[in-house]
């Protein structure tokens, strides 16, 4: 697959047209700081409002695919479908159209499906750490606030650094694609006519320099093929769910819950659980990135991975599918559990970049991948990216927000930084090569998958901060708005929160 046109100069400089994907807090700092060095940026946001993750809405977005579908399609593949012209051939740069839909929908839940953000949400990182160098919280904050604080922060934010006057709402970015002669980008873009009642929408074609993707990575859930699972999900569509559409606790009163997988997730919706549920089992595979059992409430029992689903074959009616029919597990360890009442998948999520399907290869597992290929089979790490960010064989295409087990505000706000310099020009890259060779010591230092994008062990994310700061500072031209870096306070928190988290 070959997608890049290697060779010819990046535009960086002050006059460049960056294109960013998202709102979340990754697109709000990285438009904010191109801003700030002058540069013309327009964010595209598929919903109404700023605020990504934390944009609360009390219907779940519909369920995924059982098991998952492949990296590149998102949910772009089980929402209502769209129309079928994608191609931009005779479709000039800010030229609209309006195209008939396949099938009416809901313009919102198409456009703005729910994100995985539940009632009961708080921040597990203090707010004296989770803030971007832009603006803190007021004193006063408590240091864990519910998703609606975040969600004003994030709105407060994109209001007071011009974000909002650069973003186009209610657009959902169709496609990136780089011109034939290797100098830019054109997006396509769709957005629900909203002043009739039909299942149209607006096509619109976007000329841009380079592209920064801050689409965040809660997106298309992970759903594992395990025996039975999707059996399950087809007799009892309300009782099997992706911790995506999880919205409270007190639709689990007095039932037998399991949920799936050992993370945040997983440890989060347990302890909402664990005060309205019957009883609440957790499986896990015992994975690098389980959370440890003492911080699950005791009255949660953990226990094995699963190895099939079943269900009593006599408690489905074939007319209709009997909601009360207990569900049983086999455990990878021989063991069974036996009259469970709902199954909650807190099983994660994969990458996938819907917009850029040219650097997905569905098929090609992650050992396989060639250069120019962004995510394979696995959807479990984005590929030849340099610092996480910048794509090697064409480095006007940039990631904010990959970063796992992070402090997310401070180190994507880091991030969009350091993107914000290089493509006004204010900072260079390295050459390709050095960028490969670096990105190659990588892989061969942590492996494929998620482990490849974790900073949470020892001072990883401290020296992943200083290894940016020496980028910008070796390709530093001294002029523009200055780096702004993690302050003596903020590091002195950070220091006290790692050491809260060795218990």
């Amino acid at each position: 697959m070959t997608v890049a046109i290697v060779g010819n100069k990046p535009p960086f400089g002050p006059n460049i047209r960056v294109a960013v994907i998202g709102s979340g807090i990754s697109g709000i700092s990285t438009a904010a700081h191109l801003l700030r060095q002058g540069v013309k940026v327009t964010v595209f946001e598929r919903s109404g409002e700023p605020g990504g993750i934390w944009n609360y809405k009390e219907t779940p977005s519909p369920g995924p695919s059982y098991p998952s579908v492949r990296p590149s399609a998102d949910d772009y593949s089980y929402l209502a479908p769209h129309h079928e012209t994608k191609g931009m051939s005779g479709f000039s740069a800010g030229q609209d159209a309006v195209c008939h839909a396949n099938e009416s929908r809901n313009g919102e839940s198409f456009f703005a499906p729910s994100s995985a953000c539940y009632a009961g949400l708080y921040t597990n990182i203090p707010t004296s750490l989770m803030y971007p160098s832009l603006k803190s919280w007021p004193e006063e904050t408590p240091n864990l606030v519910p998703h609606s604080a975040v969600n004003g922060f994030l709105q407060t934010l994109s209001a007071e650094f011009g974000v909002n006057r650069v973003t186009e709402y209610w657009t959902r970015v169709e496609s990136a694609v780089k011109n034939q002669d290797g100098q830019g980008w054109r997006l396509l873009t769709e957005m629900p006519v909203t002043d009739k009642a039909s299942n149209e929408v607006v096509e619109k074609s976007w000329e841009f320099d380079a592209v920064v993707v801050a689409s965040g990575h809660y997106n298309l859930p992970r759903v594992p093929d395990i025996p039975g699972l999707a059996e399950l999900k087809g007799l009892y569509p309300g009782r099997v769910i992706h911790s995506k559409q999880y919205r409270r606790p007190e639709a689990y009163r007095d039932s037998a819950v399991l949920i799936v997988g050992g993370g945040v997730s997983a440890m989060d919706i347990s302890r909402e659980l664990s005060h309205t549920a019957a009883s609440v089992t957790q499986s896990t595979r015992g994975g690098d990135f389980d959370l440890p059992e003492r911080l699950i409430p005791k009255s949660v029992r953990r226990v094995a991975g699963i190895s099939k689903f079943s269900w009593a074959t006599d408690s489905v009616d074939l007319g209709q599918s009997h909601r009360n029919g207990p569900i049983n597990v086999t455990l990878s360890d021989g063991s069974e559990l036996r009259g469970l009442d709902h199954v909650i998948l807190a099983t994660g999520y994969l990458f996938s970049f819907p917009f850029l399907p040219q650097f997905h290869s569905d098929e090609t597992p992650a050992a396989a991948v060639d250069s120019a290929t962004l995510v394979g089979t696995e959807g479990d790490m984005v590929h030849n990216l340099y610092k996480d960010m910048f794509y090697i064989d064409d480095p006007t295409l940039v990631f904010v927000g990959l970063p796992y087990h992070v402090v997310t505000f401070s180190t994507f706000d880091y991030q969009a930084q350091i993107a914000a310099r290089v493509l006004s020009g204010l900072s260079s890259l390295p050459s390709g090569t050095q960028m490969r060779s670096e990105y190659d010591q990588r892989v061969k230092a942590s492996g494929f998958g998620l482990r490849f994008h974790s900073q949470g062990e020892g001072d990883a994310e401290l020296r992943y901060m200083r290894e940016l700061i020496e980028l910008v500072s070796q390709g530093d031209k001294g002029s523009g708005e200055p780096l702004l870096a993690p302050s003596a306070k903020w590091l002195k928190s950070y220091a006290a929160f790692k050491e809260g988290l060795k218990g």
